[in-house]
């Protein structure tokens, strides 16, 4: 593979590109159709900083974590499989269940292999599946960065791309979406983001699906924007660099931070601290020195619209055409709180910024 160069001269044009997420996203399993939101939360991820102590014993994280939780047809191994390979270092993991020599438990833990080299994106797929234990190992290494468990301890602050089916396959729209999720609150509660996805019967849908398998099949399919060992060299040069964060930036991230706690009442600092990282992330896609006001400001509007999406409805779904996918901020409280029907103490108005 060619060497990454080091002063990203030969990336000017792809960092210049207005689009560039997008594009990325359209690289992530470039054969499965209606999942840009989901490919676009798991490019962001790919551009995540690395974590540091704070040098009195705490933990500042880096990442940008990602959950997928879905129905089991909407093809998460691929998408998986296809961002651990496009972000070098990062492993892939299928949890399995497995019976223990000599007994009748059943034991679903992760392998010394699952955790990737410095840098690398930790790919889990069914995390749903795995012991109480090691769901507890999995939040603790997202807060402190070491992960323990079952006799395993591994250096952590990697970012956690995970997928996780629901507990009957499928998403039942008259239950409580928590309900029909396997996972200890506090794993649930690490997570930058939170995607729910529905594979609906739409017939726009299905025809756009149809016709890129099909075109796949007769070599007609329009080509990724960027081929993979171009990318490949981009993320890992991007993910070297550390924004640091401008006074206008700063400005945008607090303002949107009391906005959310003046209107949501649930919203907490985890927030402020995802809405941080996701800035940071939006940054280093473009190769910037520093977190732009705009950087700050699609951090903000993604954690407004995922709010702004969501609230009022019990369910926690999204009605839509076709597939419905929605992004929700990392707050198990609040997310269960949505679908129990949670009343806010103020009549609900449109967030303002």
């Amino acid at each position: 593979m060619t060497e990454i160069p080091m002063d990203g001269a030969a990336f000017g044009p792809m960092s210049r590109d207005p689009g560039i997420h997008s594009r990325i996203a359209e690289c992530i399993a470039p054969g499965i159709r209606g999942m840009d939101t989901v490919k676009k939360a798991f490019a962001l991820a790919m551009f995540s900083g690395k974590g540091r102590p704070d040098g009195y014993g705490g933990y500042v994280r880096g990442d940008v974590s990602v959950l997928a939780a879905g129905d089991v047809t909407m093809g998460w191994s691929s998408i998986l499989r296809s961002a651990s390979y496009l972000c070098q270092g990062s492993e892939y993991t299928h949890v399995w269940p497995w019976y223990c020599a000599g007994t009748d438990q059943v034991v679903s833990d992760l392998p010394i292999s699952a955790f990737p080299d410095d840098g690398g994106l930790m790919c889990i797929d069914g995390i749903e599946m795995l012991d109480d234990d090691v769901q507890k190992g999995l939040s603790d290494m997202l807060e402190t960065g070491f992960y323990s468990a079952g006799g395993t301890l591994c250096k952590g602050g990697h970012p956690v791309l995970a997928v996780c089916n629901p507990k009957y396959k499928r998403f039942i729209e008259e239950e409580p979406m928590a309900d029909q999720l396997d996972l200890d609150v506090r794993l649930l509660s690490r997570f930058d983001l939170v995607l729910v996805c529905t594979d609906d019967f739409d017939n726009a849908t299905d025809l756009e699906v149809a016709e890129s398998m099909l075109a796949g099949e007769m070599c007609t399919w329009q080509k990724p924007p960027y081929d993979a060992d171009t990318l490949r060299r981009y993320i890992s040069y991007a993910r070297a660099l550390d924004p640091a964060m401008t006074r206008e930036a700063s400005e945008v991230l607090k303002d949107a931070y009391l906005a959310l706690r003046d209107q949501m009442r649930i919203c907490t600092p985890r927030q402020l601290n995802s809405m941080i990282r996701i800035s940071k992330a939006f940054s280093r896609m473009r190769l910037g020195g520093t977190v732009s006001e705009g950087d700050a400001e699609k951090a903000s509007d993604l954690m407004f619209r995922t709010l702004e999406d969501i609230r009022g409805k019990p369910e926690g779904m999204i009605p839509g055409t076709g597939l419905r996918t929605v992004l929700t901020p990392c707050n198990a409280e609040w997310l269960r709180a949505i679908n129990y029907g949670f009343q806010m103490a103020h009549t609900p108005q449109p967030l303002r910024r």
